[in-house]
Order: structure tokens, then sequence, then C-alpha cells
């Protein structure tokens, strides 16, 4: 397993300049100094309601960031999603008693990889939430279409609940979290990118 996972880091390009200088988990060492220079701790507020963290603002015409929140969505990159939610540990809202939920698909994809490093560093428990009448992919849709997607209701666990997503854009995604839980007192979202426009 090891053997065939160094073999997939050592083929690997950079997602970023596209060069494969020897292993690469994500970005070549050049391109890592680049993407964290675009990294802070921010947030915002979805709705008046629910308060959004995130590391990076993504323009959607930056010829650097656009690429790299794309090639996320790939599988294997346990350790830069690590090194990433370790960003997160200034927030002071992390505390004992977490719960990470994210969008569940039908199979286990790059929402339950980052949410899955999130609960590892956090020692947080994990939880999937399903969306009722899967339609269309969320890339293919509008705002409106968007803000009408709603996932089924689960009984929320009592401590600090996080929704966590790579992307979010209009917010909807994790408005449809929040009521699916119930509307919890604690509740917050974390992202990789917030992206202001589709």
């Amino acid at each position: 397993m090891n053997f065939v996972k160094n073999l997939i880091l050592y083929c690997r390009a950079c997602a970023g300049c596209g060069k494969s200088l020897g292993k690469v988990e994500w970005l070549c060492p050049v391109c890592q100094k680049r993407f964290y220079k675009n990294v802070s701790l921010k947030s915002r507020w979805i709705g008046n309601k629910i308060r959004h963290y995130y590391l990076v603002d993504w323009e959607p015409n930056d010829s650097f960031l656009s690429p790299l929140a794309v090639s996320l969505k790939g599988l294997g990159f346990k350790e830069t999603y690590e090194t990433l939610a370790l960003l997160t540990a200034v927030d002071p809202s992390f505390q004992p008693g977490l719960h990470f939920y994210y969008h569940e698909k039908s199979e286990k994809d790059h929402g339950w990889q980052w949410a899955d490093r999130f609960s590892a560093v956090f020692k947080a428990q994990v939880h999937g939430l399903r969306e009722v009448d899967v339609g269309r992919k969320q890339s293919l849709l509008n705002r409106e279409q968007r803000r009408k997607r709603h996932f089924n209701k689960r009984p929320n666990q009592p401590g600090r609940a996080y929704f966590v997503d790579d992307i979010v854009t209009t917010g909807s995604t994790a408005l449809a979290a929040y009521k699916a839980l119930n509307q919890p007192e604690n509740f917050a979202v974390w992202s990789l990118f917030y992206r202001s426009t589709l």
C-alpha cells in the first residue's frame, strides 16, 4: 500500500505549476509558499445567522487559485487536508465535544475526506448529511435552484456543531445543514475557500 501511495506521489504533478519535481502531495515548495501567502483565518456571516470561517478568498478569475480549488476535489490529499485543518486551531471556539457534519454523497469523496481530516485533527466525531431529492450536480445549479436544496433531518448531537465544506459560494448548502440539524445554537461553517460569485 505504501509503495502504491509513494508511486502516486512521485508521479503526481504540482497542481499550481504543473511540474513534477519528485514527491508531490499537492503543491511543489515554490507553489506552497505562494498559496500560503493567501491563507489566513477569516470569518463572515451567512444570512445573519451562521458564522462562516474560511481560509482563502477565491476570486473566480484568479488564475493561480482556481485550478488549486478544483484540484482538491480529487482524493488522496490526506496530509494536505490535515495541514489546512491545523490552521484552524487558532479558532477559540474549537473545544471538546465537537461534531463535524458534511454533505454525504454515495461515495467517500473530497467532502468526506476534508471532514474526516478535521475530525482526526480535533479528535471529534464526523457525521454525514444526506441530501433529499438529489438532482443535478450543485455546480450546474443557479442561486435560486441551490436555495431549494435540503438535507434529511437528523437529531443534533450535544456540543458544538460544524458543517465542513471545501468551497462556500451562496451558503445554501450550509443553511440546509443548519435547518436539517434543527437550527442548533452552537453551529458554524468551516470551508477552505470562500467564493463570492458563481
